[in-house]
């Protein structure tokens, strides 16, 4: 079945070589396995293509909790695939790429990556003084967020 990207398909793939060869085996090995090999090529990926549709980022969450229940072999409707991913230690996917967009950002704005900050269409907003609705406009450098509002959603 193809997807609209082709980053789906390679995730699925690399899936389904984990699901053959890896039966039979332990826990920790096939947690690493997804780690190593799917988790950490799609948290890549989604470095440049980042889901802004639900769907999408739902096809991602969709993946990780099919994941967690072959992980742990509990594949019944009885089990909380949340706690299934608590138990494992895998992090929401979605909460994985808010880290990584904020990280990136941060080595944009220190100059360790090699991408213009002036490239990015940053809309830097001022922050009120604390315990009042003035803004403080002495220093904007102090007072500028330089977090643009896509990157906290």
């Amino acid at each position: 079945m193809e997807t609209l990207y082709p980053e789906m398909n390679t995730t699925n793939q690399k899936l389904g070589f984990n699901k053959r060869n890896l039966k039979g085996t332990p826990e920790e090995l096939k947690r690493l396995a997804y780690v190593t090999l799917v988790r950490s090529s799609m948290e890549y990926e989604c470095t440049v293509w980042d889901p802004s549709l639900s769907k999408d980022s739902e096809s991602l969450e969709r993946i990780q909790r099919w994941t967690a229940q072959w992980i742990t072999r509990k594949c019944d409707h009885t089990s909380s695939v949340s706690a299934l991913l608590h138990q494992l230690y895998l992090e929401s996917l979605e909460e994985r790429r808010r880290i990584s967009r904020l990280t990136f950002l941060n080595k944009v704005l220190h100059e360790h990556v090699a991408v213009s900050p002036d490239h990015l269409n940053l809309i830097l907003a001022e922050r009120p003084v604390h315990g009042t609705d003035e803004i403080e406009t002495e220093d904007p450098s102090l007072f500028h967020d330089p977090i643009p509002e896509i990157l906290c959603s």
